[in-house]
């Protein structure tokens, strides 16, 4: 299972759709707030980049770099990663499904190491997905902002974990989605709508922690809470859902 659950992974990474998307994960990245001025005027990290001279003087003596490096997820990264870090594998996943490949699959592996593979492949593309971008976007400000007296060691490598983590995470209802509709914009509009409506309500609600953008910035929390394990357990009932309903399907899990 192992062989196999490897060389599925490896064709969704290798696939452009992938490279695409972990682009634009870094782009979503540069969407977050880094800098208010006392003026109350809020700046992306993407205004830092283009005006990076006059802006970074301003900023530069009141945030370090690596507070930038480690400031949350935006509302459009929230809004949209959930979506673009599973697109990968659902692409991969829908095109063996429509050309019917799915069958002889099934036919040589069985319903259930089937399902298993499918469901662990599409948490780990979507984890790679998010901690490629994150990556990616880190490796761009260092390379682009001044990064005198910059220490990257254990923390940014704990940041990249809780990264991969959290793409792993918001991918498994679009994953629970997929084994349901064929229709991709159908199971494109589940995650995003869900995970919006959530980190809102719990927003308005002062409930910041449970937010699913907490798992970007995890390593800095003391210890874990509720919340990790709500979402821990949240997300593996939608892989436990996910291949339920694919090993149940009468079409042979096509």
């Amino acid at each position: 299972m192992i062989r196999n659950l490897w060389h599925y992974l490896k064709n969704i990474l290798c696939t452009p759709l992938f490279s695409g998307c972990v682009v634009i994960c870094t782009i979503l990245r540069f969407t977050t707030i880094c800098y208010v001025n006392e003026a109350g005027k809020e700046y992306t990290i993407f205004e830092l980049l283009f005006h990076k001279q006059e802006l970074w003087d301003t900023v530069s003596a009141e945030i370090p770099l690596s507070d930038i490096l480690e400031s949350p997820l935006g509302t459009y990264a929230l809004m949209f990663m959930p979506v673009v870090v599973i697109f990968p594998f659902l692409n991969y996943f829908w095109a063996e499904r429509m050309t019917g490949y799915s069958r002889f699959v099934v036919a040589r592996i069985g319903k259930v190491r089937y399902a298993v593979i499918r469901a662990v492949s599409g948490v780990l593309s979507a984890g790679f997905t998010a901690a490629l971008g994150c990556i990616l976007a880190d490796v761009i400000l260092v390379a682009l902002l001044p990064a005198e007296g910059l220490a990257i060691g254990k923390i940014w490598i704990f940041k990249i974990a809780c990264f991969m983590v959290y793409g792993m995470l918001v991918s498994t209802p679009g994953l629970a989605a997929a084994a349901v509709f064929y229709n991709k914009y159908v199971v494109a509009c589940i995650p995003f709508l869900a995970f919006y409506l959530l980190d809102l309500t719990l927003e308005k609600q002062g409930l910041v922690r449970w937010q699913t953008s907490y798992f970007t910035y995890f390593y800095r929390q003391p210890e874990p809470g509720a919340n990790v394990v709500f979402y821990v357990v949240m997300a593996l009932g939608l892989m436990a859902v996910f291949g339920t309903i694919l090993t149940k399907r009468r079409d042979g899990c096509a």
